[in-house]
């Protein structure tokens, strides 16, 4: 299941540095952008619906820029301005070739309202589990696509979180699992900061477990970066050397670039 493209887009890398994926299966809700696109090239978001899966609610899914990076032979030009057509037209096209690199890893469907309904009632029937809308989303494609070999459908979140769809489904309410049931009568514990940029900054600096001071040295650890030629085993020290900046923490910070609405992968 996706909205955002961002965990398909992690199985994509992984598939490329050697892990033996045959497809990339994109998941969605009547929200069919990303189907739309593998299946015709042709970006266009329209309004979104709100669904009983609401994780994929989306209709611009940032991380798929990612994808046209990769796909444009890591051309931050030819990226540019699918994205700024997308910005001014509302929309852009993928030429053939681009195309048919995407769906050489990917194929796609969409599940009704309906259809994700009655697959949480399957599951529930016929193997006694209880599974949130997303992941019946996942497991719902699997049945409209021809697919080869073994399927591993990801589970995204507890049905817990969906009670009342998981309960009209199946008559059956999911609990919190037992660590989570503390989580709902725990004090809160936070920090109210004034509007000031200068002390916001100053109090995450205060709270940083690793402070690394100019001319100190950093831990020599190994990390592995995503070249033209591959995945590459490298220290930080090489890194630093080649004047290149790390990032820590960053969702998607694997990636060589992105553009200007996102921070740079380093």
């Amino acid at each position: 299941p996706t909205g955002n493209f961002g965990d398909i887009y992690a199985g994509y890398v992984a598939k490329k540095m050697g892990l033996p994926i045959n497809k990339l299966v994109i998941a969605t809700n009547k929200n069919d952008i990303l189907k739309r696109v593998v299946n015709t090239g042709h970006y266009k978001p329209l309004k979104v619906e709100h669904t009983i899966s609401p994780s994929m609610d989306i209709q611009v899914a940032s991380n798929f820029e990612r994808l046209i990076f990769d796909v444009n032979s890591c051309s931050s030009e030819k990226t540019l301005k699918l994205m700024n057509d997308l910005n001014e037209r509302g929309q852009f096209k993928i030429e053939k070739e681009e195309l048919k690199i995407i769906k050489d890893s990917f194929s796609s469907a969409s599940l009704t309202e309906e259809e994700t309904k009655s697959i949480i009632s399957e599951m529930y029937k016929n193997h006694g589990i209880l599974i949130d809308p997303h992941t019946a989303v996942g497991i719902g494609v699997t049945k409209k696509i021809s697919l080869k070999g073994s399927t591993v459908v990801l589970a995204t979140a507890h049905p817990s979180k969906f009670s009342e769809v998981v309960m009209e489904a199946t008559g059956i309410r999911p609990e919190l699992p037992e660590n989570l049931k503390n989580i709902l009568v725990e004090k809160e514990n936070y920090d109210k900061l004034p509007n000031d940029l200068e002390k916001v900054k100053n109090y995450i600096l205060e709270r940083t477990w690793m402070k690394i001071k100019e001319g100190e040295k950093l831990p020599n650890s190994k990390v592995f970066i995503l070249s033209k030629d591959g995945p590459k085993e490298i220290s930080m020290g090489e890194i630093i050397v080649q004047d290149k900046v790390i990032l820590f923490g960053l969702p998607g910070a694997f990636t060589p670039t992105c553009s200007a609405k996102h921070l740079p992968g380093f």
